[in-house]
């Protein structure tokens, strides 16, 4: 008797990308050994940072007119993560817990 043998869950795969209508930056994998890994606030940042570098090259001249908008996960909003985005973004966030002035 032959036996199918099926994972019992699918591969992970965790990205991130940024959509406008410029056009689409990324996508950027969470993946480290080339296993996907849980974003941290760490990670995320990292990821905002080659994200940043990528609009800046790309968009020069607009850095100061784009908004940043995201959800509401517990990397995004954790201060460290909130305070690169306020370095960059100053008040052009859209996400939970920026109040930015």
């Amino acid at each position: 008797m032959e036996v199918a043998m099926k994972p019992l869950h699918s591969e992970k795969c965790t990205v991130w990308a940024a959509i406008s209508a410029k056009g689409i930056i990324g996508p950027f994998f969470f993946e480290e050994n080339d296993r996907a890994v849980t974003v941290t606030k760490e990670r995320d940042v990292q990821v905002l940072e080659l994200f940043w570098e990528q609009l800046r090259v790309l968009y020069p001249s607009l850095l100061n007119h784009f908004w940043f908008q995201q959800d509401g996960a517990s990397s995004h909003t954790s201060n460290f993560s909130r305070d690169w985005l306020k370095e960059h973004f100053g008040a052009r966030v859209i996400s939970l817990k920026t109040n930015f002035e």
